[in-house]
């Protein structure tokens, strides 16, 4: 699972003969036709029993209300990784992969062959949506703590994710995410140890330590990365991006995302992999007792 870097999965994976604990779980908006028996015999034959598939889909993150059920039915043994950003970098991220993938139209125009908003527009215009279903309130009247992981919250993000939208600012509210999957975990007896928080800038400039940390998580031999740390130092993590968000809008979000980060910082301090620092800057994760 990861939330948008497709570079830093490819990194994760490490284009190994090795297999990992993570089945191809849950279904996909896409593949609602094929059975979980169907997938899982072509996945068989596909595959010697020794190997285990390695697969990473963003919407797994997005879509926490509902995908962490599927998996304990379909691959109760899979373990999930969870690779995070800067939630306002990845939101301009977001913009900027619309941008890259429409640049051929002129004007740019979306899926429906409306022109793009601007970058500001696309991010109010998804902040407006969770406000609208009731995943933002207004923290002033509302108590955060007692609103989070209440049914009323359950119920607003089902009919958030509802709409359809691209979620350039929900998708990096991960504090929900995360505890959708953690309670699926807890309510089935499966053991933290198999949910792992990767930060990507830690993946950045810690390459193969955190790489080494993956692959003590999955249980699969050290190997080195001699061949691939070219690749892994040229990754873009941060970057110049399409649009400007402004001073006003950036302290809006930071604002926005606060309590969110906190919720997070505070549900990885009872993981066995634990969030260090205080920002997303130096943002890093250590086995517990490290």
């Amino acid at each position: 699972v990861k939330s948008q870097s497709s570079s830093r999965m490819h990194q994760l994976e490490i284009r190994q003969a090795y297999s990992t604990a993570l089945t191809h779980a849950a279904y996909g908006p896409k593949h609602r036709t094929h059975s979980a028996q169907t997938r899982r015999q072509k996945s068989q034959q596909q595959q010697p029993d020794n190997r285990i598939l390695l697969d990473f889909t963003p919407n797994y993150v997005v879509q926490s209300n509902r995908l962490p059920q599927r998996l304990m039915c379909i691959a109760p043994c899979a373990k999930i990784l969870l690779l995070l950003r800067d939630p306002i970098e990845r939101a301009r991220s977001n913009y900027d992969m619309k941008q890259r993938f429409h640049r051929a139209a002129t004007p740019v125009v979306n899926e429906h062959g409306k022109p793009l908003p601007t970058l500001q527009q696309y991010i109010r215009n998804d902040i407006a949506a969770l406000r609208e279903t009731g995943v933002l309130q207004d923290w002033s009247v509302v108590d955060f703590d007692a609103f989070f992981a209440s049914q009323a919250q359950h119920e607003a993000w089902r009919a958030y994710i509802h709409q359809g939208l691209n979620s350039p600012i929900g998708w990096g509210l991960y504090a929900i995410q995360v505890h959708h999957y953690l309670s699926v975990f807890r309510r089935y007896g499966k053991p933290l140890t198999d949910f792992m928080v990767v930060p990507s800038m830690d993946l950045k400039m810690r390459p193969h330590a955190t790489c080494g940390m993956v692959q003590d998580f999955l249980n699969i031999s050290r190997i080195g990365l001699d061949e691939y740390s070219q690749s892994i130092n040229s990754a873009k993590v941060e970057g110049s991006y399409a649009g400007e968000l402004g001073a006003e809008l950036q302290r809006e979000l930071k604002e926005l995302f606060r309590p969110y980060d906190e919720k997070l910082k505070e549900q990885l301090s009872a993981n066995p992999f634990q969030w260090r620092g205080d920002t997303w800057e130096d943002f890093t994760i250590h086995p517990a007792g490290q």
